[in-house]
């Protein structure tokens, strides 16, 4: 019986492979071209935020802000649990503590509070923005650019009209805190203001001039952001955080997304 040559079938079926391969006989280095065909890419700024609110509206979104003493936020938007009967002043006063700051208030937050200060702040750190300090200026509003206590802030700090402040859907309510109950899907969000609230949207029926000021509505941003989480929404963030974002900086920010 004739022997198989073992060497020579091999070589017969290697040359066949590689005849039959897309590789060829020779080294292939070309990387392999992907699909032309875009996919669409929908950024955080595309999208509708009626689109996700939840149909069942479970929840209430609040942050804490200093943005206005260059501080950024304190407590970055976030989506609570809705908690039907709970006031403003109640879910302020857990949250901050949840984040480690501890409130200097009076009053208790069922009756007659008052937030004066809120503790665990690098108040030290904290500056006038340049474009709010000649906006304080122009209206006869001393500024300090100092806090206090280095570990708070709190009324009367950087500026003679300083105070926390609080809105809710981008209204300013007219009842204190532990009088507001919010309702379900409500953006809360509470502020340090250097200018009794000025500073935070335009309020020129309160006989305040702005000339050059300009300030950014954050509202449907706040909503974004705690809809999809601070990591996710972390440049975002960090453009919020900045006093002087123009409002087409804040509208046309597409740096993530969402798929």
């Amino acid at each position: 019986m004739q022997m198989i040559d073992i060497g020579k079938l091999f070589s017969f079926f290697m040359a066949l492979f590689l005849s039959l391969s897309p590789m060829g006989t020779g080294n292939n280095t070309e990387p392999v071209e992907k699909s032309t065909e875009e996919s669409e890419t929908e950024y955080i700024v595309d999208v509708d935020y009626d689109d996700y609110y939840a149909e069942d509206g479970d929840y209430v979104i609040c942050s804490v802000e200093a943005i206005t003493a260059s501080l950024g936020y304190l407590v970055v938007p976030v989506k609570l649990d809705f908690e039907e009967g709970k006031n403003c002043a109640e879910i302020f006063v857990e949250l901050l503590s949840e984040y480690g700051y501890t409130p200097q208030d009076s009053g208790t937050p069922q009756s007659q509070y008052y937030l004066s200060a809120v503790g665990g702040v690098d108040a030290a750190s904290a500056s006038v923005p340049e474009a709010l300090n000649t906006f304080l200026t122009d209206n006869n509003i001393k500024v300090t650019n100092s806090a206090a206590d280095a570990d708070y802030l709190g009324e009367f700090d950087l500026s003679a009209a300083s105070g926390w402040m609080y809105s809710v859907n981008g209204e300013t309510p007219s009842v204190a805190l532990c009088d507001y109950y919010p309702e379900a899907g409500d953006v809360i969000r509470l502020q340090f203001s250097l200018c009794y609230g000025a500073d935070l949207a335009y309020h020129e029926d309160w006989g305040f001039t702005y000339g050059d000021l300009q300030i950014a509505d954050r509202e449907n941003a706040t909503r974004i952001v705690a809809l999809y989480g601070a990591d996710a929404c972390g440049e975002y963030v960090e453009l919020l955080s900045d006093f002087s974002a123009t409002q087409d900086e804040i509208d046309n920010f597409s740096a993530i997304p969402v798929n």
